[in-house]
């Protein structure tokens, strides 16, 4: 995936991270490797993988995906 930024991903952690880290605190988070890494201590924490959405995020978006898909045309 891509490394970009200012875009929401619908990420997910097995545990709550609420209880992990404070309000202001930074954290790194790496898509590929499933992990969110908070840069004080450097502590990882797994995150749940995209599954289906990953393809559609990688493709820019659900209407780019359908066009390489073939789900819908593509403009001339």
């Amino acid at each position: 995936m891509a490394a970009r930024r200012g875009e929401l991903y619908p990420c997910e952690t097995p545990g709550r991270l609420v209880d992990e880290f404070k309000t202001g605190e930074e954290a790194e988070v790496d898509m590929e490797g499933n992990t969110i890494t908070r840069l004080r201590d450097g502590k990882s924490f797994a995150l749940m993988d995209l599954g289906d959405a990953a393809p559609v995020i990688d493709a820019g978006g659900i209407f780019e995906f359908a066009r390489r898909e073939g789900m819908i045309s593509v403009a001339n």
